[in-house]
């Protein structure tokens, strides 16, 4: 008998020991943070890790300058990009899912981030050095549109000033958008006065009869007065 008992001890530990460890996981909590978190159920671990739009672009800047626009302002170099809003999963910094401008300086033949826009930008890639006023000095000028359908184009533009680009075009205080956004086919920049100073268009449809069938376009035309751009003409465009 004692016999028996000695040699059945052992795999009954082991049967005892690995029940108590099964019991023990299939009673654990679940862990807040993976598995009862909605936000992160769907997402994959490629998606997790991705660079942000904001990130790539500062990637392709540092690794490839010589591929972005630039521009000679006092004796220095500045490059220009820029990047999308982020998708779902990403900001593109903390509290800022927006895209953005981006412009670096070169300093000892390398880019050195120096400035960024803070106005709301879907996408800074169009964004390109233009010398608005024929001063010899390039500003920057984003055109594009602000909606997904492309029925607008919007522009921003920046000023060097100092030690930074400065925004010269009006922009809604509440919001960060541009005032300067109207329907594509009646908004854009030009020259309109033969002065050397780039005026911007902006032109809409509105309704007049309260049906949605009779519509008014207008024009107002901004022009730079050397420090912003201010409402200098309005007129109805002819139908």
């Amino acid at each position: 008998m004692k016999h028996f008992n000695k040699k059945t001890t052992t795999p009954v530990i082991i049967v005892l020991a690995f029940l108590t460890i099964f019991f023990l996981l299939a009673n654990r909590p679940p862990d807040k943070n993976l598995n009862n978190d909605e936000n992160n159920q769907n997402i994959s671990p490629e998606d997790k890790n991705k660079l942000s739009n904001r990130d790539v672009a500062i990637k392709e800047a540092l690794e490839s300058p010589d591929s972005l626009r630039r521009t000679e302002i006092n004796g220095e170099t500045y490059i220009l990009t820029g990047y999308s809003e982020s998708d779902a999963y990403k900001e593109n910094k903390p509290g800022w899912a927006l895209g953005g401008i981006i412009v670096f300086k070169i300093e000892n033949g390398l880019p050195t981030l120096f400035w960024e826009s803070q106005e709301f930008i879907n996408s800074g890639k169009t964004a390109i050095f233009k010398d608005i006023n024929n001063d010899g000095i390039n500003e920057i000028v984003w055109e594009g549109s602000l909606d997904r359908g492309r029925r607008n184009i919007s522009f921003y533009v920046y000023k060097f000033a100092g030690d930074e680009f400065k925004i010269v075009t009006p922009i809604d205080i509440g919001t960060s958008f541009t005032l300067l956004s109207g329907h594509s086919s009646l908004t854009y920049m030009k020259d309109i006065d033969n002065d050397g100073i780039q005026e911007i268009v902006v032109g809409r449809n509105e309704d007049i009869s309260g049906n949605f069938d009779i519509r008014q376009q207008y024009q107002q035309t901004y022009k730079f007065n050397g420090q912003v751009y201010e409402l200098w003409k309005e007129e109805k465009v002819p139908n």
